[in-house]
């Protein structure tokens, strides 16, 4: 069952909790699909990203834009992510991911744009 119609069922009052927390569980530990279908992919060129931090001064904010003013290609994104893996790999361990699988979501994720706000920065990443 997908998680969508195991709470939909919860919430119309088919299941209850304790059997709408086991479906789910079994949801989390199901088998991923074995492998993504690249053909139909648009595979990216380029990361673009863009920082602007509102409390820190002018020219804090000039530099920022001047340093992030060209877009990266995915295969230096892709050589720096394979000189950091040990390290990356930990960190990404805790999410479930590793250092192949993200190299392959920006290789393919073009088109995506993931905005990122907070109160000291607003950083926009757009791979294209």
């Amino acid at each position: 069952m997908e998680p969508v119609k195991t709470l939909e069922d919860l919430y119309e009052g088919k299941i209850d909790i304790d059997r709408a927390s086991e479906l789910l569980a079994l949801e989390e530990t199901a088998p991923v699909s074995e492998e993504i279908n690249k053909k139909h992919l648009k595979r990216a060129h380029f990361v673009k990203v863009s920082i602007r931090l509102p409390n820190e001064p002018r020219r804090i904010n000039w530099l920022m834009r001047f340093l992030c003013a060209l877009p990266v290609p995915v295969g230096l994104i892709n050589f720096g992510l394979r000189l950091g893996r040990s390290k990356l790999d930990r960190q990404l361990a805790e999410v479930g991911l590793d250092t192949k699988e993200l190299r392959t979501i920006i290789r393919y994720a073009r088109g995506t744009r993931v905005l990122i706000e907070a109160e000291d920065a607003r950083i926009t990443v757009k791979i294209v």
